[in-house]
């Protein structure tokens, strides 16, 4: 049974500390989460932010994590590796319960473990440390009475921490280079990135002045450096209590299902992922939100949010222009997982809220002309002016995903 425990929890916290080391389970934050209210995040939002912006702590912390399950390997070191998995998992299930996360049963199941690995060296430990006496530990030592079984213990021993340890850190190492499984991995129409003030808003012809009260003027937009579209304005959003940014697993693979920027974020804040045809510069936009589809049309209760569009909303011929959301990412991110993960067809589009937009960008990508129809099939003719805001946070240093446009073919 110890062996049992040594050798799954060691496993186990190994296969799970990767996305620290290369950081990605704590994201820093996108544009548009750099411009929310603070009092509109989430307790878990807070905490997750609060790492993601130290991407080298998060490293630290995945290391240890790495160091606990590679001494548990070893039978003279199962008291260092039990106590330094206590000692680290312990905190992060606590620290899970405080900001209200929903990992904290696995957090504990590894200090648990920890604890039961460490329970048979106690009164040696207190005997040392307490009473100061001399004290030596039992080990345990299994006997083996032929050389296959000798040999072929070791052979499995060696052999899985010799091909798992590096075969995991490669893969997970790939995946935070070219496809981070929080934020989408495909590179956002060229030009496009940054935040933008919202100078003119045209509803069906009609100019809308700014009113920070007016449910239908968008207030601000952000264009992030992948294919997500975030706009904020003066209307309930039902919040996303989901920590991984994901709703549904099938597709947590596409750009669609990877919400990281909206999930634990309230104040009106809305995500769109979108689908460029650069060729008629006309982008596809989804609200990643799908319980928005049971709010009401704020212009008319009589309306219900449910789409208006048709099921063939974008063409074949445009499909052809936008081309594969699979080839648009580095061939060392393909996997059997994402093909058969694309091969499966989103049932909620229906239900999702969508736009379509034609963008015209001018004077240097300082200014952005949107016009096209909203949710509603309203006509809308919008004007962003970019406004370069210098942020107190420095850089990260280690920055998730491949958006070098010059690479994707766009």
């Amino acid at each position: 049974m110890i062996v049992i425990v040594r050798y799954r929890a060691g496993i186990g916290i190994i296969g799970f500390c990767w996305e620290k080391v290369f950081p990605m389970q704590m994201m820093y934050p996108s544009i548009s989460l750099l411009n929310n209210d603070f009092g509109d995040l989430t307790g878990h939002k807070v905490f997750w932010l609060s790492v993601g912006i130290v991407p080298w702590y998060q490293v630290f912390t995945g290391l240890l994590e790495f160091t606990s399950g590679f001494l548990l390997f070893f039978r003279k070191t199962v008291v260092l590796g039990s106590t330094l998995l206590i000692a680290t998992l312990a905190a992060v299930g606590v620290v899970n319960i405080a900001y209200d996360n929903a990992s904290h049963v696995y957090a504990f199941f590894f200090a648990l473990s920890g604890f039961f690995l460490l329970v048979p060296y106690i009164p040696k430990i207190y005997r040392l440390l307490i009473l100061e006496l001399p004290a030596q530990a039992q080990q345990y030592r299994p006997a083996f009475s032929t050389p296959i079984a000798r040999y072929g213990r070791l052979v499995l021993k060696y052999g899985a921490i010799v091909v798992f340890c590096p075969l995991m850190a490669y893969l997970t190492c790939q995946t935070f280079l070219y496809d981070p499984y929080k934020q989408p991995p495909v590179a956002g129409v060229p030009g496009l990135e940054g935040y933008y003030d919202v100078r003119e808003f045209r509803l069906n012809g009609q100019v809308i002045p700014y009113d920070p009260s007016d449910s239908t003027r968008w207030s601000e937009a952000i264009f992030e450096k992948w294919t997500s579209l975030a706009i904020r304005v003066n209307r309930p959003v039902q919040l996303s209590l989901s920590n991984s940014g994901g709703y549904e697993s099938d597709h947590a693979m596409r750009g669609i299902g990877r919400a990281f920027e909206m999930a634990g974020v309230a104040g009106g804040r809305r995500v769109f992922h979108y689908y460029a045809d650069t060729i008629t510069q006309t982008l596809y936009l989804l609200d990643k939100n799908i319980p928005q589809r049971n709010l009401k049309n704020p212009r008319s209760e009589d309306v219900p949010l449910d789409t208006v569009y048709p099921v063939d909303w974008i063409s074949a011929e445009a499909w052809g222009h936008i081309g594969d959301e699979r080839t648009k990412i580095n061939p060392k991110a393909g996997s059997t997982l994402r093909d058969k993960a694309f091969a499966i067809p989103d049932e909620k589009e229906g239900e999702r809220q969508k736009m379509v937009l034609h963008y015209q960008i001018e004077q240097k990508g300082d200014r952005v002309i949107l016009n096209g129809t909203n949710e509603y099939r309203d006509s809308v003719h919008i004007v962003l002016r970019r406004v370069n805001k210098h942020y107190a946070l420095s850089e990260s240093t280690l920055e998730a995903g491949d958006y070098d446009i010059q690479n994707k073919g766009n």
